[in-house]
């Protein structure tokens, strides 16, 4: 569903399915749970997020400066470099891009997706805009209807085809 939207603006970002959205929700309680538990085994309960080498601060204005460029017109990329270590929104408007949404999943660091192959710099891949997931499968998402029900009939095609 996310995927499927054929320009990007920050509203983007919230073009989810509900059931991803649960999804969401529980990983990010789950990894939330499990870092402050070792920070509160590493520094003791006395220690919060705020005094912690000041990440909180920095990670806090990160998002808020990049987490909207993500999904926009505006393209900035952090240089071949950089790229190789962070996200850049440039790298995730190449994720975007019909031909590129095989690379670049993560959200934060583009570590994980050097170590499984799927990591492009932005300057590998040109600025086509060609966003979305093309004519032929516009069809299956031009209401919210479909929105909501197509992810169904997609696993369920997965599923007969993988039983065949």
């Amino acid at each position: 569903v996310h995927h499927s939207a054929e320009a990007l603006n920050p509203l983007t970002f919230y073009r989810l399915h509900p059931l991803e959205n649960i999804l969401f929700a529980l990983r990010h309680a789950v990894v939330a749970g499990m870092v402050t538990g070792v920070f509160i085994f590493c520094f003791g309960a006395r220690v919060n997020l705020y005094t912690v080498l000041g990440g909180n601060l920095f990670i806090v204005s990160l998002f808020a400066f990049t987490g909207n460029l993500r999904h926009s017109h505006i393209r900035l990329g952090y240089g071949r470099w950089l790229e190789r270590v962070l996200i850049s929104p440039a790298q995730h408007q190449v994720h975007h891009q019909r031909r590129h949404m095989r690379h670049n999943f993560g959200s934060a660091l583009a570590i994980w997706d050097g170590l499984f192959g799927t990591l492009k710099v932005s300057i590998e891949a040109p600025d086509d805009r060609s966003f979305g997931l093309g004519d032929g499968k516009r069809r299956h998402f031009d209401s919210v209807r479909k929105l909501l029900m197509q992810p169904f009939f997609s696993i369920y095609s997965s599923i007969r085809r993988t039983l065949k």
